[in-house]
């Protein structure tokens, strides 16, 4: 049966509908979903979801796109007859993430995590292309940045650096989890829509408050700015969350994505390299080493200032 009757429909509604479809002995539907993502009002990704089995009637439903299910109507009007067939079973694809890992010298120091997901968007016939490509700034940003860090052979980092591009981002984020269940004792940072604008939002574990704000730090330094911080209520979420809104910075979409890769570089070079022992495990003293790495020509300069100032008030002290 062709129906349209679904789009934004809440779970009871949906619920509701079914049961009177098999009522009136309606064994499935092929309906079009909204917008070109198949997946957001069709329920058939509810599955990964315990305490919401949107489809647990039994009604097999097939999603198209608008496009498609017009098709569908008009040739339905024609009196053709529409049959659905499959050769196979579906399966649930398995998720895979890769990881690329530059090791550190020192394997005590907690490895630094930087991940993104790789399949945000789905290619369909209503996508325009610039926004498939925006989606894959991030991932870009990222490629360059390893690219960088491996071009430089001679300079191993102290802290192990992986990056991980996620899958699963349409199923409840699966890959994200896979990776927290990896490394349970690290700091991930998961980047989303980075490059697109100069505007962020950080979602963070309380536990990781320090690391939040060098990210925010450096984040400034880049002309890049963190509108909004929330902590997760959820403890298991450990790790940080950078986002931004579908807006694109259409005035200067260059500066975005370069000022993005110079705070990576950046902070990475601040997180990784240049570490001793306690700073390397003791986070305030790495924020004192960068504090006086900035300003040592100024505290020189006031150091000096102040040399010179007890060393003339002594010698009008003596010829007093």
């Amino acid at each position: 049966m062709l129906f349209d009757g679904y789009n934004f429909k809440s779970n009871n509604e949906i619920s509701v509908i079914d049961t009177k479809l098999m009522s009136q002995g309606v064994s499935g539907v092929i309906s079009p979903s909204s917008t070109s993502d198949l997946k957001t009002n069709s329920g058939l990704y509810e599955i990964f979801s315990i305490n919401k089995q949107v489809n647990k009637l039994g009604l097999s439903k097939l999603i198209v796109s608008q496009k498609v299910f017009n098709e569908l109507r008009d040739f339905s009007n024609k009196n053709y007859i529409i049959k659905v067939k499959t050769g196979g079973s579906i399966q649930i694809s398995k998720l895979r993430n890769v990881y690329i890992t530059i090791k550190g010298r020192n394997a005590s120091y907690k490895p630094l995590i930087i991940a993104c997901f790789f399949d945000p968007v789905y290619k369909s016939p209503d996508n325009a292309s610039i926004d498939i490509k925006e989606h894959n700034v991030t991932l870009s940003i990222l490629l360059e940045t390893i690219k960088i860090i491996q071009e430089q052979k001679s300079v191993q980092p102290d802290r192990t650096i992986t990056f991980s591009f996620l899958s699963g981002y349409m199923q409840n984020k699966n890959g994200l989890e896979k990776l927290l269940n990896k490394y349970k004792d690290a700091d991930v940072i998961v980047l989303d829509s980075l490059g697109k604008n100069d505007r962020y939002y950080m979602d963070y574990n309380k536990n990781l408050r320090n690391l939040s704000k060098t990210i925010q730090y450096f984040m400034t330094r880049n002309n890049l700015q963190i509108n909004s911080k929330n902590i997760y209520t959820d403890s298991s979420n450990n790790f940080i969350s950078i986002s931004s809104n579908n807006q694109t910075n259409r005035y200067n979409p260059n500066d975005s994505i370069k000022n993005s890769g110079k705070f990576l570089l950046s902070f990475i070079g601040d997180e990784c390299y240049n570490l001793d022992f306690l700073s390397g495990n003791i986070r305030t003293l790495r924020t004192v080493k960068r504090y006086i790495r900035n300003y040592t020509i100024p505290l020189s300069l006031t150091t000096f200032a102040m040399l010179i100032f007890v060393i003339f008030k002594n010698e009008k002290t003596k010829n007093n």
